[in-house]
Formats: structure tokens, sequence, C-alpha cells
């Protein structure tokens, strides 16, 4: 079914409903939608998994290299569209998995296992430990930690894994290197384990915050030098690079497993019941789940986010952004479309540029998984007012916005609906 086309014409019934704003002057164009499905589609979906054991991380490295672990020493591959199981080289639970390359990575697990990828195949690695490890971040190719259990840390530098100082006798679950800084964290039975601050220029320094009683089960540090953390009760911590905040959400969500960030503005978090939520610009939101198994995994790869969990579960769903190829045109001008109120609940006023560098001859509005539910012709000598679209009925998430002119340039913008139901 393609979407439907409406025909955009200027509003001029009551000229006393013109809004001022400090820069220029708009007049709301409010659109009339009969019969019109505005439901974005189910984004998130489960892929055929060819395993049944749970399975515990993913990361990707692009778009078209990735690796799954799990229990039992499961280990699996991304090849083109599928998931293949790559030959079983241990029995031990893998917790675990960081690729510093197309060929070149670590896996981590039970009974201190320590494996790594060289080329295409996977060896198993002298390890200085006993203890299971939990979780590996590298920094580079040189210079990685891997945490576990009784506060096992091991640091990789020169090519060898080494046994560094206890900080903690709990249990370490969480490490994610920044830039200038890494972060480690876990928790134990009846207290609490900080989060641990380590600088990277500085081996002996440590920097603490302590979570309460709460077990942080994951750790996303970002390039900005923010960071966020997950955990037990639906805990969600972000360090905004001066001091630790709580995150509230709309609604309640429970124990969070795994969070990963793509860059500052776009990341995703699994826990518990299938609970999955996405963080945007104004802040995070929960999304539908195909799935109530417990999620213990998330990646982002440049084309797609992914969940893995109990029962061989795989869930994806594809990204797009400003740049998307999905949104086809010429993106040399790469104009910004404004909306407000952001986020939405009602209404969204879309407001279209004001400016001799395009003239939109149509505007579309894309789900975030590029659909497209909605597209209206614009009519010549509306630049610089706003299209009123009534968002009531609209799927709580991100949507898109592409205004394409006569001479194929483009201009984009995004907006976000957080109805109460």
């Amino acid at each position: 079914m393609h979407p439907q086309e409406l025909r955009l014409l200027p509003y001029t019934n009551n000229l006393n409903t013109m809004i001022m704003r400090p820069i220029f002057r708009f007049i709301i164009l409010i659109l009339t939608f009969t019969g019109l499905t505005l439901n974005a589609q189910e984004a998130w979906k489960a892929e055929d998994s060819v395993i049944s054991e749970d399975l515990n991380a993913i990361h990707f490295y692009d778009s078209s290299t990735g690796w799954i672990v799990g229990n039992n020493g499961a280990m699996l591959y991304k090849s083109g569209e599928k998931w293949l199981l790559y030959p079983k080289i241990t029995n031990e639970d893998l917790y675990s998995v960081f690729l510093t390359g197309r060929e070149s990575g670590w896996a981590v697990g039970s009974k201190g296992t320590v494996l790594k990828l060289e080329g295409r195949t996977w060896y198993n690695i002298s390890s200085p430990t006993r203890a299971t490890l939990y979780d590996i971040s590298f920094l580079d190719s040189s210079h990685g930690m891997a945490v576990g259990a009784n506060g096992t840390i091991l640091s990789y530098e020169g090519g060898i894994w080494s046994l560094s100082n206890y900080i903690t006798k709990g249990i370490l679950h969480a490490v994610s290197y920044g830039k200038d800084f890494n972060l480690v964290s876990g928790g134990i039975e009846c207290g609490s384990v900080p989060i641990y601050k380590h600088r990277i220029n500085e081996p002996e320094s440590f920097n603490t915050f302590d979570p309460g009683y709460y077990f942080i089960k994951d750790i996303a540090v970002q390039d900005d030098g923010q960071a966020w953390a997950v955990g037990t009760a639906g805990i969600l911590l972000h360090f905004n690079g001066i001091e630790w905040i709580r995150s509230n959400l709309h609604t309640k969500v429970p124990t969070l497993n795994s969070i990963s960030f793509y860059d500052s503005t776009d990341g995703i978090a699994a826990g518990f019941g299938g609970a999955l939520i996405r963080y945007y610009e104004s802040g995070w939101e929960k999304e539908d789940s195909p799935s109530n198994v417990t999620l213990n995994g998330t990646a982002i790869s440049e084309s797609a986010y992914y969940a893995v969990g109990n029962m061989g579960t795989i869930l994806s769903k594809s990204r797009i952004s400003y740049t998307d190829e999905s949104l086809e045109g010429n993106t040399k001008s790469l104009l910004k479309v404004d909306s407000y109120p952001n986020p939405a609940s009602d209404y969204i006023d879309i407001v279209l540029p004001e400016t001799d560098d395009l003239i939109a001859s149509d505007l579309s509005v894309l789900s975030a998984d590029g659909k497209v539910i909605l597209k209206m012709i614009i009519e010549p000598g509306t630049a610089g007012n706003a299209v009123r679209i009534n968002t009531s009925s609209m799927s709580n998430g991100m949507y898109l916005i592409h205004l394409r002119s006569k001479d194929n340039e483009s201009a984009y913008g995004k907006f976000m609906i957080a109805n109460e139901r």
C-alpha cells in the first residue's frame, strides 16, 4: 500500500492565529487526515537462530562483521543476512566478546576462559585466573581489560594478559573504555560495589561513585566523556562528564542487563522480560519488544540495532539516519527541519526552512525503521510556515522528516512521540 499523498494549502481563515517567533513569523498550516493510519510498524524482529543456548553478548566491528557468544561455548558470526554457528572450541559459558578488527577480537567466560580471534579462527589463550570473567573491553588493539568474579581484573598490554590489584571483593560485571578513562563496576550481595573511574594515563588513580544497593550489569562510555550504567531494578545512571545522575523513565522497566551507544544521541538497553529501551536526543523511551525472554547483550552497527538473550534469541531493528540511503535525494544541502513541541503528544508543528536554497515540493514522515507513513505535496510560497500534524494516534517513538525540493535537494529533521497511554 502506497502512503497517502496530501496537498498542502495555506490556511488563511484566521490570520490572528499567526504566531510570532524571535526570528521570523509563520502561519500554522493545519492538516486534517481522513482514514490515514499513522501508527509505525513494529520495528524489532526476531531473527532466525541456529542454536537454543542462552546468548550473553554481541559485538560489531562494522555493519558486516559481528559475533555473538553464549553458554556452553556457543559462538555465532554474521554472514550476510544470516547468523552461522562457529565450531565449538570450549564448553565453558562465554559472557562477553569484543572485536578490535574485522579478523581480530577477544571473548571471555567461566573459569577464566580467554579466547582470541586471529584471522577467521578462534584460539584458547592461557589465562592468569580461574575466576569467571563477565566482561571485556579494549581502548585499542594493544590495551584492554577483562573483569569478573571476586573483584578480578585482567589487564592486556604488550600482548600479555596480567592480573591487576584487587579493588573489591564483589563481582565486577562491567567494564568500558572511553578515550581518556575506563569504568568498572558490578555488585555484591547485601552490599554495593562502586563505579570505579580509572584515568588511562594514571594507572593507580581511581575515582569512585556509590550507586547504592544496585548491581551494575553494564556500562557504556562515550567518546565525549559521558557514560551510562544499567543494572538491577531498572537502574539507569548517567555520567555527564562531571557527576552521576539517575535518569528517570516515563514507564517502569525491569532489570537491565546491557547498554550500547553508537554515538552520544543514539543508544539502546535491554534486560529482563524482553525489555528494550532506546535513547534519542530527547531521552529514553520504551520500545515494543517481540520477545519476553531475558535479553543479555546489545550492540549497534552502522545499519541495525541488536539484542540477544536466552534460548538463542536474536532481535534486530533497522537503523537509519539523516543521510541514510533510504532517504533518497541529493543530500548536499543537509538543511535542518525544526519541529515543536518535541517530544510531541497531540500534535507536532513542522517548520519549513525559510531559505532560497530549498523550495520544498513534498514532505515525508518516516517511522524509525524507514517506512514512509505520510507523504504530502507542499505548495509554493509556504517557506517559513509550519505544518501542523495530529499525532495523538501515532505510536510512541522517533520519526524522521524528509523535505525534498523540485531540484531534488533535501532537508531533514526528526521528532519524538511520547503519548500518555
